[in-house]
This record gives structure tokens, C-alpha cells and sequence, in this order.
């Protein structure tokens, strides 16, 4: 699939020991990642870093060694606080990048932005994204938390803490949720 998207935009291909990205020229944005034949795709809210090698993806990793993973936003930050104002915004090349993903591979796709998008909503997940995740419903998948309590899908790295890997369940994601974010 990553060869599917590198025709959007001026791209390098960065190849790691496991896996593969899609970033820009000064490595700055990461606009997608796979590691082998991804059996689904996780859509969170930004990369940790360029190559794939953080915690998040370690844990997504025992999860399952075959996935790829798109960014609501790809600029890369290790930890979402350092992420300046001009970064929180809805990139026009990495929709086009989530909207590749979504129409052209039939596995799920993960949600796991979690609350870091509490009050971001309408730039981080404009109406053309809503309509696309409409479209797509019956794919998106959440961490399983039993009985659902908020809005915001669990990001891995929360997961991680307390659901051993091998006990992580997916369930379906509500698309109703995204339609009511403000």
C-alpha cells in the first residue's frame, strides 16, 4: 500500500529494520507507516517518531506484527506537547493520504486518537474527514473497553498500560461519536 501513496505528494521512503514510512523530504511529517501486510490500520492523532520506533508501536507490535498506521496530523512529535499551533491543523496532503488508505484496502481501521483531540475537533477532523469515516463505518474498530464511557477512543499508549497485548480486543467504533465531536 505504501507505494500507493507516494504519487500525493514530494515524499522519501524511510526504511527501517521494521517497517516501512512515507515522510516528507526533511523527515518532519510522517505521513504513513506498515510494517508487512497490514491486517488493519490504526488512525491516531500524530506520529511519535519518523521510523516507527517508540512504545506506542511497540505495544501495537504484540498486537499484531502486520498493520500500517495513519495520523490525523504528520508531524512528528514525541510527545503531542511539543507540537506548535501550526501543526494542529488538518493537512490537505495527509487527508489525501487517509482517504487513499481508507478507499483502497478492505481491512479495519483502528481509531486510537484518544482525548488528545478534546477541543482540536474542528480542525483536526473537518467535515470531509467525517463523511469519509461515514462512509467507511462499518470498518472502524476501537480498543475494547467493556461498557463505552466517552467520546474518545483509547490511544494505545493508555492501552498499554493497563490491557496486556495479548488480551487487547478491538470492538466496533460508533461513527455517531465523530458526528457529535465540537
Amino acid at each position: 500500500m505504501w507505494e500507493h501513496v507516494l504519487p500525493l505528494g514530494n515524499f522519501k521512503t524511510l526504511k527501517s529494520e521494521k517497517g516501512i514510512a512515507v515522510t516528507s523530504a526533511d523527515e518532519t511529517k510522517r505521513y504513513y507507516y506498515q510494517e508487512g501486510n497490514p491486517v488493519h490500520f490504526l488512525l491516531m492523532f500524530n506520529a511519535s517518531t519518523v521510523d516507527g520506533n517508540d512504545r506506542t508501536v511497540d505495544y501495537v507490535r504484540e498486537v499484531n506484527r502486520n498493520f500500517g498506521i495513519i495520523n490525523l496530523i504528520p508531524s512528528v512529535a514525541s510527545k503531542p506537547e511539543k507540537l506548535k499551533v501550526k501543526d494542529l491543523v488538518f493537512n490537505p496532503i495527509n487527508f489525501q493520504v487517509i482517504q487513499k488508505v481508507l478507499n483502497e484496502t478492505g481491512v479495519p481501521i483502528w481509531i486510537g486518537w484518544g482525548e488528545l483531540v478534546k477541543k482540536k475537533t474542528d480542525t483536526l477532523i473537518p467535515s470531509e474527514l467525517r463523511d469519509l469515516l461515514t462512509i467507511h463505518k462499518k470498518r472502524l474498530v476501537q480498543i475494547d473497553r467493556g461498557k463505552p464511557r466517552k467520546w474518545f477512543p483509547m490511544h494505545p499508549a493508555y492501552a498499554k498500560i493497563n490491557i496486556p497485548a495479548g488480551e487487547l480486543k478491538l470492538t466496533p467504533f460508533d461513527v455517531k461519536y465523530v458526528l457529535k465531536y465540537k
